[in-house]
């Protein structure tokens, strides 16, 4: 709930200074981009059971984003390529005493945003690479990887090269039981609501890949 009215009190805050800011502060993210993300959610493991694991969770995410439509600091419509690592620290909401699991999470990804005037949308593919950690009485751990398919959006507030957004995402995934060693798969996915930083850079991919050669 505090995380909820935090973000709910930086959008109004961050909505009411955009829109007193100069238009000319108002530069749409242009160029390749570097984007570096926060954010507070929860996800769900199901277990082999038929019962469900919640966790409470914190993640970061770094990602680059290369224009292929719209590479203009006035463009309204914007197509980028991304792609990026992606960090999640989880807590497992049901530990007891001393009886804790958390996991940890971390991959790679890539995938496409769209961008029309301040709002986004985008899907992303990602290979995870998770480990559980079970501490108490019965302590154990638990590594497997597993691809995971994200979907986001939101909008950001553009300030010249800095943009400051906010956007919510969903992730579905399943825990392959050969990775596991479980018996069998498991149905993962979270809920994130993010905070988000992105710096354009200016250059065209076209250009960057001139500076490397």
């Amino acid at each position: 709930m505090r995380t909820f009215i935090w973000i709910m009190a930086f959008t109004i805050s961050m909505l009411t200074f955009g829109v007193s800011a100069r238009a000319e502060d108002r530069t749409f993210p242009f160029g390749i981009q570097a984007e570096l993300s926060a954010g507070s959610g929860e996800a769900t493991v199901g277990n082999t059971d038929g019962t469900s694991a919640n966790y409470s969770l914190l993640t970061v995410k770094g990602r680059a984003l290369i224009p292929i439509v719209g590479d203009d600091p006035s463009a309204i419509f914007q197509a980028d390529l991304v792609g990026g690592i992606r960090y999640l620290d989880l807590q497992n909401t049901g530990s007891i005493g001393s009886e804790k699991e958390t996991a940890n999470m971390i991959g790679p990804g890539g995938g496409l945003q769209l961008r029309l005037s301040r709002f986004f949308v985008g899907a992303d593919y990602s290979y995870i690479f998770a480990r559980h950690y079970s501490i108490g009485p019965l302590s154990h751990d638990l590594t497997y990887t597993m691809p995971e398919l994200n979907y986001y959006g939101g909008f950001l507030i553009p300030f010249g090269q800095l943009a400051i957004g906010l956007s919510y995402s969903k992730s579905t995934a399943t825990i392959p039981h050969a990775s596991s060693g479980l018996s069998k798969d498991c149905a993962y996915q979270d809920q994130i609501l993010w905070l988000q930083f992105t710096y354009s850079t200016g250059a065209s991919f076209a250009n960057f890949i001139k500076l490397l050669f």
